[in-house]
């Protein structure tokens, strides 16, 4: 960093008294609310409104806490929603609030600004202090960054900054009134209603006989499975030489013993078994492979029924998500807990607030599945989703084209027949989107499957391959077991005297035949040694004229 940057930039003494003309004093003992948290919830915020004194608020949050209090919830003076300035702020990739200056990303230790308005104090536009100190303080240039309004010095509001100790103390936790006070009603009101559950509960078991209550978790610490690993953990195990699309990846068995001395020595390596997500990785390889194979299901409502046509051959690990979590019966009983007239309906979360719902691999979201293909046309049915890749068990369908929202939510299917039930559950009269009467899912039916047919596919072809295996295990074997008869016999009839022996079908007589040739040993002489040898090959005598003896 250079020394102009650090005395401009996020908190320093020098900047600080370039603003407000004072000079800053800092406080070791305070700890700041991170920037990115309401100052009553103490949560993070996605709509930032601020007070004009700088305090960052979650709009859906103060604006009741206002309506009903009328005092800043921090500093305990009067303060009016009508008060409260909408800060324009911008993300980056990684979803944190950034300078949309700089690019540079708000820190603990940034020092932050709002550029309000002064013709429109109901909206201010949020930057570091080190933009606006390099383009506009000392450029001499009071238009907004972005905007482009004229401003004045007034009109520049310190959100955060760790080097004033009066802002600090705006930001320390414990000074916070609002927030204390709802911590405090709140866990009053928790006892009160937990008191009041077990009083019911054991005035019940009394008047039945029964044994007094015990405390019980509503939600099953023990059940960190997943859907997905649930259906799986019943498969027997596929090697990845076995699947589809995926490169067959060994149990590195040479690898290990060429560099661990602990393991067995070993120059080949096999295939190794497949993961869950291997297996469902080719499953939807193999359903993209076989184009316009789609899914059915029948989603059955207390209005009537609906049947959905499943992209499962675009958006197979959406559409997967959606079976598995049908076939598990885990949409049974949801309610249509968002319905906006002329726009669309939404469902699939079992605590029917519209916050709940996971996908079947307990994961933070599902990967979008976004194509050219899917679009959001009328009785469209898609993913709700919080941004990218946070897709989780809710899905809504359309009463209208919505093709803003292409390529921002997941397209898995359309409607194909109850159109009239769709139409009948988006006219509901609603109270704040939520219908006054419920409309519940009774049951979620899938009647072509083709998920469960691409794993059954599989493993399918996985059992063929390990029956051939066998097959050619056992020709081998009976090859071995006749080699081996053969050779205990050749070895049995050669002890025998008849079996196949060197020299067997040579006559006894020599040469001649039987009884005409002449015996050898008879025409000469036994004790002749010599005259029984063979007699001797002259030797080759070299060519040239030697030594002229025979002139």
């Amino acid at each position: 960093m250079r020394a102009s940057e650090h005395a401009m930039g996020g908190g320093s003494k020098a900047a600080h008294r370039y603003v407000t003309g004072k000079t800053a004093k800092t406080s070791g003992s305070s700890q700041p609310l991170p920037f990115d948290c309401c100052a009553l919830t103490l949560n993070r915020y996605d709509e930032p409104m601020a007070s004009p004194s700088g305090v960052i608020y979650s709009g859906p949050d103060i604006v009741p806490y206002l309506m009903k209090n009328k005092a800043c919830p921090v500093l305990g003076t009067p303060l009016r929603s009508r008060d409260l300035i909408k800060l324009n702020m911008i993300k980056d990739d990684n979803k944190d609030w950034t300078c949309p200056v700089l690019g540079k990303r708000f820190t603990n230790s940034t020092k932050v600004v709002m550029v309000v308005n002064p013709k429109d104090p109901t909206s201010a536009n949020v930057f570091s202090f080190e933009s606006v100190s390099e383009l506009n303080f000392k450029a001499k240039n009071f238009y907004e960054l972005i905007d482009g309004f004229k401003f004045s010095k007034k009109d520049v509001i310190v959100l955060q900054d760790p080097g004033d100790e009066e802002v600090c103390k705006r930001r320390d936790i414990s000074r916070f009134k609002g927030a204390n006070e709802v911590k405090k009603a709140s866990s009053i009101q928790q006892s009160v209603s937990m008191q009041r559950v077990m009083a019911e509960v054991k005035k019940k078991r009394e008047e039945n006989g029964g044994p007094p209550p015990t405390s019980v978790p509503l939600v099953d610490s023990t059940a960190t499975t997943s859907t997905a690993a649930t259906v799986f953990s019943s498969r027997p195990p596929i090697l990845t030489s076995d699947l589809f699309g995926i490169g067959t990846m060994t149990n590195n068995a040479a690898a290990s013993a060429l560099t661990s001395t602990a393991t067995a020595s070993t120059t080949s390596s096999a295939a190794r078994n497949a993961s869950q997500f291997e297996v469902e990785d080719a499953a939807c390889a193999w359903l993209k492979s076989r184009k316009g194979k789609k899914s059915f299901g029948l989603l059955r409502t207390s209005l009537g029924d609906i049947h959905i046509e499943m992209d499962s051959d675009i958006a197979p690990k959406t559409v997967m998500n959606a079976i598995y979590h049908a076939n598990s019966g885990y949409y049974d009983g949801c309610i249509f807990h968002r319905v906006i007239a002329g726009f669309m309906s939404q469902t699939g979360d079992p605590t029917g607030t519209g916050k709940g719902g996971n996908n079947i691999w307990n994961s933070e979201g599902l990967e979008d599945e976004f194509d050219e293909r899917l679009k959001h046309d009328k009785y469209t049915v898609s993913m709700a989703n919080a941004g990218p890749g946070t897709g989780k068990s809710q899905f809504f369908i359309t009463s209208k084209e919505c093709h803003h929202l292409d390529k921002k939510h997941t397209v898995f299917g359309r409607v194909v027949k109850g159109q009239d039930v769709v139409d009948t559950i988006n006219s509901t009269k609603t109270k704040k989107d939520k219908p006054l009467v419920p409309v519940t899912i009774q049951a979620f039916t899938i009647h072509v499957d083709r998920v469960t047919e691409a794993i059954d596919n599989l493993y399918n072809k996985a059992e063929e391959r390990k029956r051939e295996e066998r097959e050619k295990e056992r020709r081998m074997q009976r090859v071995k077991e006749e080699a081996a008869e053969r050779k205990r016999e050749l070895e049995e009839g050669g002890a025998d005297g008849e079996g196949y022996v060197v020299g067997k079908y040579m006559k006894a007589g020599g040469m001649g035949g039987d009884g005409g040739g002449v015996d050898f040993m008879q025409s000469v002489g036994e004790g002749d040694i010599v005259a029984q040898l063979p007699p001797k090959k002259k030797k080759k005598t070299a060519g040239g004229f030697g030594n002229f003896s025979g002139w």
